[in-house]
């Protein structure tokens, strides 16, 4: 089976998001993706791989493999871990060019620009295009 694309994998999200109205449900739900992802060990939560440019913690590795994108993260925040499970789920496994050069659309498409804090949104675009960032230094 193939793996979808970056864009089958958003619009799919966005199916999802589109089932609830109430902000409050589509915040629950960014939550409940937290538990996808996977707890980084202690250890590796470094000062090398901590994330600046947001409000909370957040720790970042990206790797390529075999010109695939891999990345791991973790955050002290429930909302940025699960908006990070997210970013996984579109990211991890894709051919880098496509990570590099791709269109990161469900955030606006769901709303979620209009109804967070700006901070968090701006703090959020910051992690999409520091793993862009990432994943073209570490692939080519």
């Amino acid at each position: 089976m193939m793996k979808k694309s970056i864009k089958e994998i958003q619009d799919e999200l966005i199916i999802e998001f589109s089932e609830f109205d109430d902000w409050v449900d589509k915040y629950t739900l960014i939550m409940s993706y937290s538990a996808e992802l996977e707890k980084m060990l202690y250890e590796y939560k470094t000062d090398d791989i901590l994330f600046k440019d947001c409000a909370s913690k957040v720790w970042i590795l990206i790797e390529c493999k075999d010109n695939k994108v891999c990345f791991f993260a973790d955050s002290d925040s429930m909302i940025i871990r699960g908006i990070l499970a997210i970013l996984q789920k579109i990211l991890n496994d894709q051919d880098a060019t496509e990570v590099v050069d791709g269109d990161i659309f469900f955030m606006k498409e769901i709303g979620m620009e209009l109804n967070m804090p700006i901070e968090r949104s701006k703090g959020i675009k910051s992690i999409i295009a520091y793993i862009k960032n990432e994943a073209r230094e570490q692939c080519f």
